[in-house]
């Protein structure tokens, strides 16, 4: 007897323009992605090594999903879906395609020329390195239209996608920030202004050359800055037509008022691990 066709992998849904309906999806999101990691029915143990030194983690598998190493994700909005690959030990996003027959699997390991410190778009490397990316908002820009003409598709109806999955993976699974208040308005249709986006891009900027302040962060498990960055130059440096509408004047200040609150925060955190 054959043997069964595997599961469809989860669908997500964010098509419309319900915010409500957006949280909830989202929310519901976070919550399995976390399972992946938490539920007790599974467990797999996976080994690498560090510095030397032989680790072994254990792999949380959430019933019904295949032990592998890695687990697919549909996500939809509005005619578009994509399937996302991640890691099954840790939630490192690998790659992404369009849930078409036949289309072609992009790993953002194909584009590590375009970005400098392996974690800067989620999949695995090495955080003894996270600090050294020496890219900055022009680069970046670069970096991105690289990328979008390696999908060798219309690249406009990914950008929201590409928006949740570098905000999510690994940072969204293990911890909600202030910060990520600010990502989320950015997700799901607002788009900051220029000035505030070269303004966060400034901070982002001054931190990356504070590599050793960086892995601490890292290390603490807080929220990765060049993810940020990433996200910035996909959502906030548009020129394109699709563009979502600008926020008003008081969301701006609000969204820049918690980036430098939840900024001290972090940089209180590293200050006190040095």
């Amino acid at each position: 007897m054959a043997d069964a066709d595997p599961p469809p992998p989860p669908r997500y849904d964010f098509s419309g323009s319900c915010k409500r309906e957006h949280r909830r999806c989202y929310n519901l999101l976070i919550r399995d992605t976390r399972g992946r990691l938490t539920a007790p029915e599974r467990v797999l143990s996976y080994t690498y090594t560090e510095h030397g030194k032989e680790t072994t983690r254990t792999i949380a598998v959430l019933p019904g999903v295949a032990p592998t190493v890695t687990y697919d994700t549909a996500l939809a909005s509005d005619g578009t879906e994509i399937l996302v690959r991640c890691q099954a030990f840790s939630n490192y996003l690998l790659g992404f395609r369009r849930n078409t027959e036949g289309a072609r699997w992009f790993y953002f390991t194909e584009f590590a020329e375009h970005f400098p410190g392996g974690q800067d778009l989620g999949y695995e490397g090495n955080y003894d390195t996270l600090g050294a990316s020496s890219l900055g908002p022009f680069e970046w820009k670069e970096a991105i239209t690289a990328l979008g003409a390696a999908q060798a598709e219309n690249r406009n109806p990914l950008r929201p996608h590409l928006g949740v999955l570098i905000y999510m993976y690994p940072e969204a699974v293990r911890s909600e920030t202030v910060f990520g208040k600010m990502q989320y308005a950015m997700i799901f249709g607002v788009r900051l202004s220029s000035d505030l986006v070269r303004d966060i891009l400034s901070h982002v900027r001054q931190w990356n050359q504070r590599g050793k302040h960086l892995q601490a962060l890292y290390r603490n498990g807080n929220y990765q800055l060049p993810l940020a960055q990433t996200l910035f130059a996909l959502l906030g440096l548009s020129r394109d037509n699709d563009s979502p509408p600008l926020p008003d004047a008081d969301l701006q200040k609000q969204s820049k008022r918690m980036f430098i609150k939840d900024m001290a925060m972090m940089k209180m955190a590293a200050d006190a691990d040095r």
